[in-house]
């Protein structure tokens, strides 16, 4: 049986370093928020309209490598990739609850225990878990969800275009602070990981040793003038901490 992956853009990379994984592999995914749409029915993960599943047909007719459906019976496993999982979460969540000290000491922060439960709730109502939540409905069979990798450290240097932009960089600006930054990713890990045990899957944090600080390192950027997909290495890494999640569960 195989493992299905489930997911946006962002499981090109696993794609691309799949060769040699110890079990076989099949994709269901769609760019952007297109996976929004789905619903399970007759025990298969299908498009909620005949607009999306047009859309599925016309991918895989296209040799874009994603299943039509996804036939819950016949995968051993699921993994949820992107949809919205990111730690960039912490750099918005961060930025809800730092405040400035009235003392002169600069920004400090309601406390981490706060930090800590505004992701909780973030980390849940992205779309990877609300799509894992539609397939632990109908299915007990592993679901593991993986976010999306951190902004990369080439972001640093880029001028943001928009208002949007320019509100994500400062966000990312203060955490770019290493003191900060590597005091706070442990919160992120712990409220992903109380997250995914809420919902009974398992949640894999970025590997370490893909990260500076709360970025992806360069080495792992996609295309120069890509700073939010990891390449064929970084999918390796992440590839390499499913096989371990496979192992320990007895798969």
């Amino acid at each position: 049986m195989t493992i299905c992956i489930i997911g946006n853009s962002h499981i090109v990379a696993l794609k691309d370093a799949a060769d040699g994984f110890p079990r076989p592999l099949s994709y269901f995914w769609a760019p952007g928020k297109e996976l929004q749409g789905v619903i399970v029915k007759d025990g298969k993960l299908v498009g909620g309209t005949k607009k999306l599943r047009d859309r599925f047909a016309k991918w895989s007719a296209a040799g874009r490598d994603v299943q039509i459906e996804v036939d819950l019976e016949a995968s051993s496993a699921f993994v949820v990739v992107g949809l919205g999982l990111s730690p960039l979460d912490l750099a918005k969540s961060y930025a809800s609850v730092r405040l400035f000290n009235h003392m002169g000491r600069g920004m400090t922060m309601v406390s981490d225990d706060c930090l800590e439960e505004i992701l909780v709730a973030r980390i849940r109502s992205t779309w990877a878990f609300k799509i894992a939540r539609l397939l632990r409905g109908s299915s007990d069979k592993p679901i593991i969800v993986v976010a999306q990798p951190a902004p990369m450290e080439t972001g640093k240097t880029v001028v943001p275009q928009s208002a949007q932009e320019q509100k994500k960089k400062s966000h990312l600006q203060v955490l770019d602070d290493v003191t900060v930054g590597e005091s706070l990713l442990p919160i992120y890990e712990r409220a992903l990981a109380r997250a995914a045990v809420s919902e009974n899957v398992i949640a894999v944090a970025q590997p370490a040793t893909t990260m500076i600080g709360v970025r992806t390192k360069a080495e792992y950027q996609s295309k120069p003038d890509d700073h939010r997909h990891g390449n064929k290495a970084y999918g390796a890494h992440v590839l390499g901490r499913l096989k371990s999640e496979f192992e320990a569960i007895g798969l």
